[in-house]
């Protein structure tokens, strides 16, 4: 990549605030499952206040740029947090701390 007199790449094209917000809401995704233990191999604790954290900080993020979202994206993204949401009530559900 050649670079301008600035030092900046040229071909440096930053993604769009759609992409990122998607990208974000993922990136909380994976943490809220973490959190939850439902990574494989990941040899994680569980910690439900942060899985819930991480799931109203998605919740946020989705309700700020559903309007920008198309349709696919958006359906997508409910389905999503409904699953995490459903994985959260169970855990919290049958959770007995110190195990």
């Amino acid at each position: 990549m050649s670079e301008t007199k600035g030092g900046k790449p040229e071909d440096l094209k930053l993604p769009s605030v759609e992409i990122l917000l998607t990208n974000f809401i993922g990136i909380m995704a994976n943490k809220a499952y973490d959190n939850l233990g439902l990574i494989p191999g990941e040899g994680s604790k569980i910690d439900l206040s942060q899985a819930k954290l991480a799931i109203d900080v998605m919740t946020a993020l989705f309700e700020l740029g559903n309007p920008t979202m198309d349709e696919k994206s958006r359906n997508e993204l409910r389905g999503l947090m409904t699953n995490i949401r459903m994985a959260y009530v169970q855990k919290a559900g049958s959770y007995v701390p110190g195990k």
